[in-house]
């Protein structure tokens, strides 16, 4: 930290402890913090955020780059304005020009497309520019929500307050034999508001999504609109999309968009900074469709990894993580010449990823929606899988440190927790455990939390129409998997990896069931369905990306479905003989369609 905001910090926390031991004595309260201990606090939290902004960390590459010399600035669509105004041109700003503009702002985007990465640029701006908000303090406090756990520890939290509070080294108590009468926890959080006010300080929210259960998303959703309402501190909270569910008011909502072909240009120079290569990549991946209609920022970055290890790229994008984790696991070595030894009796790469893939389904399945893990965590995982692949029982920790040191695929954060090199990397090794099981799993508590993982799971499969009818028509049987919180990430995400459809009356039957459970959600009392509009929105958003495919697949059922009723806004199916009979005791005796579709019908 400079001698010169060192300098000013000072001066502001002379201010707001002024404030606090005022309204300490009034209220017959002992603060037990010096200036010292708030001021190396911030030190601790300036440290921190300022190698976090500074670099792009990949292991495998032993070493980092630089923010400054890869980072492309993304363009974000404003959701007011298209909600408003659905008829005219999204409103697009800047991450600058946004955060200049709005205090609060919920920064959404799909898998990949560099949410944590803009606020990384964010922290980057106001360490590094001193015109960037200048009524700001030069240092915004980052709280990494996916570490957050509704049974804290002494490095993870169930309360942005609790983290503020530790985090500024605030502790107070009542003065001994002093009659009281007030809430401690309240006094407190008046303190932490002052002083976010006297300090002007940004907060910086990542991963909201990442929270580990719906509870303590509530819990923190309910002090985010707290502190919003009370501090003058701007908040950017990062999530999925699809993700987000809850409101938090006066909260400005934009989405991470799409690369244009002129962003990914530049970030292929960027990321490769060699004018030829740069040309040569380009060219392969623009003659190519391996990036489809959605392109993600990681997945530019990954092409960039593979075409500079090998290159060239893969052919298909479902085969783009195969290649990079396959890359990180065992052709690094060979591409360096290096040959890693296991302490491990045939612990060798094929049998590091397929543990890894079994790991990361065990995880996911045991700690729903989380991808930060305790050690503890891992061993119950662990004790339950070690025999499988002959390894020692009792050797966890070493195990991990090779599989950290070999790949960099699951590595250690802070204190004794794990993480995969990205949430992304996770729900892939679980869809590949997932296709790789005799049958699709049938409890429904467990493939309740998997929206994102199955979706990948029907993209990297062998026959993705098939997967996808057979979740649809034999798994799927509880109304709550049509509810916004599965089914709107679950469609988003098939969206994004775009699986290739083969024409099918049991895709188009598939969709027609899909249609038939939301729309009775709108008149299902039970299933309070406040968000059913946004339901019916993605479920469109999906039809019309499968367009073609599914008008194809709607004639190939009218072989097995024929018209029984006809009115103004939709059509009455009945069926006549079964499709497939081993999904004969699934299919639908009656289904509705949308009146658009009759003609295909007839």
């Amino acid at each position: 930290m400079s001698i010169i905001v060192e300098y000013g910090l000072k001066k502001l926390i002379d201010l707001a402890l002024k404030k606090a031991v005022n309204l300490l004595n009034k209220d017959n309260l002992k603060f037990h913090s010096s200036k010292n201990d708030i001021i190396n606090a911030f030190t601790f939290q300036f440290t921190d955020i300022l190698s976090w902004s500074s670099n792009v960390s990949f292991k495998f590459l032993n070493g980092t780059r630089s923010l400054k010399d890869v980072y492309t600035p993304l363009s974000l669509t404003s959701q007011m304005s298209t909600e408003l105004f659905p008829d005219r041109n999204a409103v697009k700003f800047g991450i600058n020009s946004a955060i200049s503009r709005f205090d609060k702002i919920i920064l959404m985007g799909k898998p990949g497309s560099g949410k944590t990465t803009t606020l990384q640029s964010i922290a980057f701006n106001f360490i590094h520019q001193e015109d960037f908000l200048p009524d700001y303090f030069s240092c915004p406090i980052l709280i990494r929500l996916k570490e957050f756990s509704d049974a804290p520890s002494n490095i993870q939290y169930d309360s942005i307050l609790n983290y503020l509070a530790d985090n500024f080294n605030l502790n107070i108590s009542w003065k001994e034999n002093v009659n009281h009468t007030g809430n401690l926890f309240q006094i407190r959080n008046k303190m932490i508001i002052d002083l976010l006010n006297e300090l002007k300080i940004v907060l910086l929210l990542d991963g909201l999504d990442e929270v580990p259960t719906i509870t303590l998303k509530e819990k923190i959703i309910k002090e985010i609109t707290y502190i919003s309402r009370f501090s003058t501190s701007k908040i950017v909270v990062t999530t999925r999309t699809a993700d987000y569910e809850f409101t938090i008011p006066d909260a400005v909502k934009l989405e991470v968009s799409n690369l244009s072909k002129e962003e990914i240009a530049l970030f292929i120079e960027n990321w490769l900074n060699n004018k030829d290569e740069a040309e040569k990549l380009k060219d392969k991946i623009f003659n190519s469709n391996i990036l489809g209609a959605e392109t993600r920022p990681l997945t530019l970055a990954h092409l960039c990894l593979i075409y500079q290890r090998l290159g060239d790229i893969p052919k298909n994008k479902k085969d783009v993580y195969e290649k990079l984790t396959n890359l990180m696991i065992e052709d690094w070595d060979i591409e360096r010449l290096i040959k890693r030894e296991s302490k491990f009796d045939k612990f060798q790469p094929l049998k590091k990823k397929v543990f890894l893939i079994s790991l990361a389904y065990n995880l996911t399945t045991r700690f729903h929606r989380s991808s930060y893990f305790r050690l503890s965590d891992i061993q119950l995982v662990y004790d339950l899988i070690y025999a499988k692949y002959n390894l020692p029982q009792d050797e966890l920790e070493l195990i991990l440190e090779e599989l950290e040191y070999h790949c960099g695929l699951f590595n250690k954060k802070r204190g004794s927790y794990f993480e995969f090199y990205h949430k992304s990397v996770q729900e892939y090794f679980t869809a590949l455990y997932l296709t790789g099981l005799p049958e699709i799993p049938r409890n429904e508590d467990i493939l309740i939390f998997l929206y994102n993982e199955l979706a990948v799971a029907i993209s990297i499969s062998t026959d993705a129409s098939a997967y996808f009818s057979f979740l649809i028509l034999n798994r799927f049987k509880s109304k709550q998997f049509f509810y916004q919180t599965f089914l709107n990430p679950f469609l988003e995400r098939i969206i994004l990896e775009n699986p290739e459809f083969d024409v099918s009356p049991l895709l188009r039957l598939s969709f027609l069931k899909i249609y038939n459970e939301v729309i009775h959600l709108k008149s299902d009392k039970i299933s309070s369905e406040k968000n059913f509009p946004e339901t019916i929105k993605m479920f469109h958003s999906f039809h019309n990306h499968y367009n073609n495919i599914i008008n194809d697949s709607l004639s190939e059922l009218k072989k097995y479905y024929s018209i029984s009723q006809i009115n103004e806004s939709r059509v009455k199916l009945v069926k006549k003989k079964t499709i497939n009979e081993y999904h004969s005791g699934v299919e639908p005796k009656i289904l509705y369609t949308t009146f658009d579709f009759y003609h295909l019908l007839i």
